[in-house]
């Protein structure tokens, strides 16, 4: 690999981002970084264990006297082992395992007998093929533990034996893609582990002094190895402390020196290479103790490197890096010493971004950028508005500014630049609002034509906003309220278009374009023009609002043809045009198409057929033959969302340039990709009325949970592994088994359930990455809702039994009774033989009237049975007509008294807002004096009606007496509650009621007020009352919100 060395120059901007002991770590010095299989982040630091899921940190830190607890905060190395178990080396607590189930740790101390280290001090830890884990301490040389059998081994140095380790102060121990062990100590240099001979070779150095200039060695350029790593290609890249970066030839066992000359440095006594990493385009990412950090590229071997600049809070954070570590996602962590993490996130850099830099004098000196032009000589050209011309030499890397001197008549005459415009001779044409300039790049002076007026072989006006040079070499000049002209330069002379009937549409002109056809266009602020020449023939196209095919507004800011002679009209409001050539008509593409906005201010394509268009809001990505739009906005990197009409160019390289109110845009499209990694999704709370449910069990492996039926409410936070932008994640879950339709939260991570009937469910949670690729598996949890004893089956089963052996018993009863009486019949017979027949007789008699009496008990039994379920019916109806209004069926009083205690019990667990709205019926009592009593009924019932259809799920209301209704909105403040209860006012404004034939128009007035703990629940009720009885006094027919100072009583 040839390097090239090159200083950053003033485009080479990337955005680093933060995440520091203000976002929740627990300490600025990284020492570790991690990413485990189910996606989560972890960082050592020196103060204890970091855990981050993308929004929230949680911080192991060690505890005196809690055996569970991390042995020490001093974290210095991460391990997933291939089982998913994570090991964790420490300064002073020795080698730690942590158990996610229990989220409590396991310590192996060097002071127990027959522990698995021989050292407190664990600096690295990496697991072989063999599962075989390797453990370096900062003393004690290595040890190795066999997980499956148990086997432990030591390995230090001897002084006898050259094959054993070099050293005992393991820094690193690293496992290449051959199987080769690498292991890099403190001032004893680099060892390979022979695996056959179950020894170590140890590779030659030299003590580093920074001035060694030869391109490659048998010896290693410093003695102290700080980091190994193996990129994609093989190559094993060796940092060292104080001898740089080293490339090892692994068929030659020779060391190619890479930055280790410290003439490359600045106020560096030592090159100290402190991480490695590659990003996934495969290139080499170094970074240094006090030098920052530094891109090599692989394929042209350009290095760039990256600094701390306390002037751009997006550089890097701090020069002292410590740890490198690239993500699944692509995403580079930086652990500096002082600064926390840094990360360098490929999405996030997407689209370069150039500004103003207020204490950086080589930088553009002002960010309404109005054109954008890179000339025939790779020379970039930025036009401002009130920063005059600003020339950037991409190989100096320096700006010059051409500024207005109203001393020099050959300077620009005016610092708001339109246009720039490079004919076919290669002059050099600025447009501004001082007139047409043509730049002499010799002399760096202007010769500038000017309105003249009465003298018509001039500019008709000095305000120039577009230019173009037609395929007869004639210069097309745009002005602000004075048309088109013609300008010859040979002849230097004008000819002038202005607003007629049968010629320009409108004087305004923003733009002029030429198409393939050698038809010369211009779209103004009221119309795109067609002009045929050499006849000066105009066809006028303008929005017809009675025909589809005709352009979508007259505003036309741009126009451009691309590679398959497509001709594209972008519009102000009217969103992008393509004109049909064949029908002479348009097809349009606006917001509801996919565009982000209907503003179209630049069009380019790139080289790959797609369509480029800036807009009022961010940037779009347009496949013609598709049909698909891909947005971009601030979140990816852009100046603003806002952009400058015709403020695009692209260069020969095919990056393409946007302009905009806040500096401008670069971006080479073919590395604009989308984020195609899938986010895990993970439960990361559940609570019950704020507070948490206990489970023995970390969310991680929670798959199943039960609920008794008294507790059926429940509320839950979630997140999506994806580090990268994740304000644009989004998520949605449903209940399965109660919901029928997703819950789409847009990138809120928070849900609740209540009042959840008894049975089997399941929570199933999605969420998407930042460019919307979705996780449609996501997290699932099996919830079930154990119903009350008396709706179980074993108590059902034991009520039938009892009932059962409460008739057995009767019958038993009854046939001892039967039994005794038979007896003393038959001694009645013995003695009363004479009228044996008369006494049988009576026998039957008692024996038909026994049947009746049991005939009547089974009766009674049945009918007790019956009269006890319709008892239970009417007490349940009668519980629910106490909770209910009769007429409107919504909660009464009492209903609405009782819910407000549940949510001011949330309010004092949680602090989560709610207010409480007053409302009644404008002018009710008219309604029964005029239609009757019948009316008002009527008008309450449809009044309830509209006001359950428009509250939220989670809000609650009632009918608080006679025409007044009370509502309760949950988590939510009163002044964003009066956008919902100004919807239910106008909804019930414009409902159309009719009684009895007859048109009933009905109003109400709304009071809302915040619940006050201070006040309790009269005082805030009273509170909305006192706001409803304000807007009473008002107009009526409105909403209010209470205010002390306007609703004192």
């Amino acid at each position: 690999m040839t390097l090239m060395h090159h200083s950053s120059d003033a485009f080479d901007h990337i955005k680093f981002g933060k995440l520091s002991t203000r976002h929740g770590l627990s300490q600025s010095n990284i020492l570790c970084i991690l990413q485990d299989a189910k996606g989560y982040m972890w960082f050592g630091t020196q103060n204890g264990l970091n855990v981050f899921n993308g929004y929230e940190i949680k911080v192991y830190t060690n505890i005196e006297g809690n055996p569970d607890a991390i042995g020490s905060n001093v974290v210095y190395a991460l391990c997933e082992d291939s089982d998913g178990k994570l090991w964790v080396g420490t300064e002073g607590g020795g080698l730690n395992l942590f158990n996610r189930d229990t989220e409590t740790f396991k310590h192996f101390s060097s002071e127990q007998n027959h522990g698995i280290v021989s050292h407190q001090i664990i600096r690295t830890i990496y697991e072989d093929q063999n599962h075989i884990l390797w453990m370096g301490s900062y003393g004690g040389g290595i040890d190795t533990y066999d997980r499956k059998n148990g086997h432990v081994k030591h390995y230090s140095h001897q002084k006898a034996n050259n094959q054993s380790l070099s050293g005992n102060l393991i820094n690193v121990i690293y496992g290449d893609s051959k199987g080769n062990i690498w292991i890099g100590t403190e001032r004893k240099g680099l060892n390979k582990y022979n695996r056959k001979k179950d020894a170590f070779i140890r590779y030659p150095y030299q003590q580093a002094n920074g001035s060694m200039h030869a391109k490659s060695s048998k010896f290693l350029s410093g003695d102290t190895v700080n980091t190994i790593y193996e990129d994609r290609r093989g190559n094993i890249w060796i940092g060292t402390w104080g001898g740089g970066l080293n490339l090892l030839n692994p068929e030659t066992d020779e060391f190619v020196y890479v930055l280790n000359d410290k003439s490359s440095f600045t106020h560096s006594d030592e090159i100290v290479v402190r991480g490695i990493s590659e990003d996934k385009d495969g290139h080499i990412w170094v970074g240094f103790w006090n030098q920052g950090l530094i891109k090599i590229n692989h394929e042209s071997g350009k290095i760039q490197s990256y600094k701390h600049n306390p002037n751009r809070s997006s550089s890097l954070g701090s020069d002292i890096i410590w740890t490198l570590y690239t993500d699944r996602s692509g995403i580079l962590w930086i652990g500096t010493w002082g600064d926390g993490l840094n990360k360098y996130v490929w999405e996030d850099n997407r689209f370069f971004h150039v500004n103003h830099e207020p204490k950086e004098s080589n930088s553009l000196n002002n960010n309404k950028v109005t054109c954008l032009f890179e000339d025939r000589h790779d020379t970039f050209w930025i036009g401002t508005l009130g920063g005059g011309l600003n020339r950037f030499d991409r190989d100096t890397g320096s700006y010059t500014f051409y500024l207005n001197d109203p001393k020099n008549p050959k300077s620009i005459p005016n610092n708001f630049v339109r246009a720039i415009y490079e004919t076919k001779k290669g002059d050099l044409w600025i447009g501004t609002d001082g007139g047409l300039s043509l730049l002499d790049r010799k002399t760096n002076t202007f010769s500038t034509f000017q309105n003249k007026p009465n003298e018509y072989n001039a500019l008709r006006d000095n305000r120039v906003y577009s230019l173009c040079e037609d395929e007869h070499e004639i210069l097309w000049i745009g002005y602000w309220q004075m048309g088109v002209s013609l300008f010859d330069p040979i002849y230097r002379d004008f000819y002038h278009y202005d607003h007629q009937k049968n010629a320009l549409s409108s004087n305004n002109v923003w733009v002029i374009y030429e198409d393939s056809q050698k038809h010369m266009w211009c779209g103004t602020t009221n119309g795109l023009n067609k002009i045929f020449r050499p006849r000066n023939y105009f066809i006028q196209y303008k929005h017809d609002g009675q025909s589809g095919s005709s352009i979508s507004n007259n505003g036309v800011s741009d126009i451009f043809e691309d590679s398959k002679k497509r001709l594209w009209i972008g519009t102000l409001g009217g969103g992008l045009n393509l004109y049909m050539r064949d029908s002479d008509s348009f097809i349009s593409y606006k917001k509801a198409d996919g565009l982000p906005d209907n503003n179209i201010k630049g069009i380019q394509e790139d080289n790959n057929g797609y369509l480029w268009i800036s807009t009022n809001f961010g940037i779009s990505r347009f496949d013609p033959d598709n049909q698909e739009f891909q947005n971009f906005s601030t979140n990816d990197g852009l100046q603003d969302n806002e952009f400058t009409i015709g403020a695009v160019t692209k260069s020969k390289s095919g990056e393409i340039y946007f302009g905009g109110i806040n500096g401008f845009n670069y971006f080479n499209p073919n590395n604009i990709e989308m984020n195609k990694n899938i986010p895990p999704v993970v439960l990361t709370s559940l609570k019950r009325r704020g507070k948490n449910i206990m489970t023995q069990k970390s969310f991680d492996n929670l798959k199943k949970i039960t609920f008794n039926w008294k507790d059926n409410a429940f509320e839950f936070e979630y997140a999506a592994l994806n580090y990268i932008q994740t304000e644009e994640v989004k998520y949605a879950y449903r209940l399965e088994g109660f919901d029928t339709d997703w819950n789409y939260m847009n990138n809120k991570r928070f849900g609740r359930y209540t009042n959840l009937p008894d049975g089997q469910y399941t929570l199933h949670i999605i969420a998407s990455n930042n460019d919307g690729l979705w996780n449609k598996g996501g997290y699932r949890l099996e919830i079930n809702i154990i119903p009350p004893f008396w709706r179980l089956l074993w108590f059902k089963i034991a009520m039938i039994v009892m009932v059962c052996l409460f008739f057995y018993a009767i019958y038993i009863v009854k046939t001892i009774s039967i039994k005794k009486r038979n007896k003393l019949l038959e001694t009645l017979v013995k003695k009363r033989s004479k009228s044996l027949a008369e006494k049988n007789q009576k026998l039957e008699d008692e024996i038909i009237e026994r049947k009746k009496m049991e005939e009547s008990l089974r009766q009674a039994n049945d009918e007790i049975e019956k009269n006890n379920f319709k008892l239970k019916i009417t007490m349940e109806k009668l519980q629910q007509m106490s909770r209910t209004d009769p007429l409107t069926k919504l909660p009464n009083r009492r209903h609405m008294i009782e819910r407000i205690k549940e949510e001011m019990d949330l309010y004092n667990e949680t602090q989560r807002p709610f207010s409480i709205v007053m409302t009644d019926i404008d002018f009710f009592k008219k309604f029964n004096d005029t239609y009757g009593h019948d009316c008002g009924d009527y008008v309450l019932i449809e009044v309830s009606k509209i006001i359950k259809e428009s509250i939220r799920q989670e809000d609650f209301a009632a009918r608080w007496g006679g025409e007044e209704f009370l509502l309760l909105l949950c988590g939510t403040e009163s002044i964003q509650g009066k956008n919902l209860t100004e919807s239910i006012r106008t909804k019930i404004e414009t409902t159309k009621f009719v009684f009895d034939g007859k048109p009933v128009y009905v109003t109400m007035t709304f009071g809302l007020a915040n619940y006050d703990d201070n006040l309790g629940l009269d005082g805030s009720i009273q509170n909305a009352d006192k706001a409803l009885y304000l807007g009473k006094n008002q107009s009526r027919n409105c909403c209010v919100v209470f205010e002390e100072e306007n609703c004192e009583c």
